[in-house]
């Protein structure tokens, strides 16, 4: 009764998104395709996804599959819960994971599904930013809190919550950031280019955030790497790389700024270059990790090639 109670008078089912599924040698689960994003947690544990609608869970230590999660379609980005076994999936639909219990809880009214998610600071909240130019807020448990309308905004292609404050940050056509009680707080039209903006991170202190965009390198439009002050103001321009930035990682430390692109590359604080692998081995990247004591990065290319980095030397430690 309660199932349906839920279903019927919220739109939640829970437990029908993620189905966990035996591990196996099939190649389908051990070599996964198509991955658009991982994520790291506190307890070592990576979690990837992607065209294949599979949620893989790995051991960060030896990085054995440990369990697999089937889904009702394409996963386009993963979120760990900043303290706990709680897993944001985002695709056709919105869910939450929980790697305890095995269920998931489907956030209430999701239409158009989004590629664009992140939790609160404190874990309690979740924040979409969908195709249909919406940024939507949940509480943890599901339940729909607010509605922030970007105004002309068609579709957002990334989210970070500020690291201690009420503030969204979005990516899409331009930058766009919102405060959850008054809504949007400022749009900044990032170049004159018209190109989108593929990734945006808060830096950890919360001072200053970096976004990395597509260009178009046939068009002669570079890609650029940006550094923004929250009041709009642009600090630092990086051209580095000869395609589109589709993910960026700051260490939780905040020391080591992670670039994808068409090599990896890792920057200080400032926006300097300190290390780049130009092996081909780390091109076309789209999703990359850092653990939580800033000692290793997990990066996952599009073909499902899973590598751990040492920020050490930065040589790779397991792959």
């Amino acid at each position: 009764m309660l199932r349906l109670f839920l279903f019927y008078i919220f739109g939640i089912s829970p437990g029908l998104c993620q189905n966990l599924i035996p591990i196996s040698d099939k190649a389908y689960l051990q070599t996964p395709k198509g991955q658009w994003t991982l994520d790291w947690n506190a307890n070592d544990l990576l979690a990837s996804g992607g065209d294949d609608s599979l949620v893989r869970i790995y051991n960060a230590i030896n990085l054995k599959l440990i369990k697999v999660y089937k889904t009702n379609g394409m996963i386009r980005q993963v979120r760990w819960h900043p303290n706990e076994a709680l897993l944001l999936v985002s695709g056709v639909t919105i869910s939450v994971l929980n790697l305890v219990t095995n269920k998931s809880i489907p956030l209430q009214n999701v239409k158009y599904g989004a590629r664009a998610i992140d939790w609160s600071y404190d874990g309690e909240h979740i924040a979409a930013a969908d195709g249909n130019g919406t940024v939507h807020i949940w509480n943890r448990e599901g339940f729909k809190e607010n509605i922030l309308l970007g105004n002309d905004q068609k579709s957002y292609l990334s989210l970070d919550w500020h690291p201690h404050q009420n503030l969204i940050l979005t990516g899409g056509e331009d930058i766009r950031i919102f405060k959850i009680e008054t809504g949007l707080q400022k749009a900044i039209k990032h170049r004159t280019e018209a190109t989108g903006v593929l990734v945006v991170r808060w830096h950890p202190s919360g001072k200053f955030f970096v976004i990395g965009d597509y260009g178009h390198h046939d068009e002669g439009i570079e890609s650029l790497i940006q550094f923004w002050s929250p009041e709009g103001n642009l600090l630092k321009t990086i051209r580095a790389s000869k395609k589109e930035y589709r993910t960026l990682a700051w260490s939780y430390d905040g020391k080591l700024l992670a670039t994808s692109g068409d090599a990896l590359r890792i920057w200080n604080e400032s926006g300097e270059l300190i290390f780049e692998d130009k092996s081909g081995t780390s091109n076309d990247i789209w999703g990359m990790a850092w653990n939580r004591i800033n000692t290793k990065l997990a990066c996952i290319d599009f073909d499902g090639n899973l590598k751990i980095w040492s920020a050490k030397n930065w040589k790779l430690v397991n792959q």
